[in-house]
């Protein structure tokens, strides 16, 4: 049986884009800044949302995705390790961004998110407390 014209090209396109979506492809790229507490800007980043699930060693809900730093064009190592897993959640108006997996010096970037752009406190907190480490601002780029 012969396959008309336009539904192979319907097939091709739709293939393709399944394709795209699942390498993360076609996803926007966001820019993350971080600020430490005298203000300074010690990181930033390229990074991408991923569809992937990332463990978490904290029981805060679970739903935890990996976030993929791309590219790094300032980077204080010691300050914001991005060479570690880091994952994000969404929840309403709400972007958390967390190294999850390092147990009990859990760092989180927490802030308001209206889909194009997010800023808020960057953190630290374990079984011995926590500290403020600074600020983040994380805009998609266009």
């Amino acid at each position: 049986m012969k396959i008309p014209a336009s539904l192979s090209i319907v097939l091709t396109l739709a293939i393709a884009a399944c394709a795209a979506h699942g390498s993360g492809a076609q996803r926007p790229a966001w820019t993350l800044r971080v600020k430490d507490t005298s203000n300074r800007e010690l990181v930033i980043a390229k990074v991408r949302f991923s569809d992937e699930f990332a463990g978490s060693c904290i029981a805060d809900g679970g739903g935890w995705k990996r976030l993929i730093v791309e590219s790094r064009q300032k980077q204080d190592e010691k300050f914001f390790p991005s060479l570690d897993e880091w994952s994000y959640m969404i929840n309403a108006d709400e972007l958390t961004i967390g190294r999850n997996g390092t147990c009990d010096a859990y760092l989180r970037l927490r802030g308001k998110f209206d889909g194009i752009k997010a800023e808020g406190p960057y953190y630290v907190f374990g079984i011995t407390g926590g500290q403020d480490l600074g600020r983040f601002e994380f805009s998609r780029i266009p």
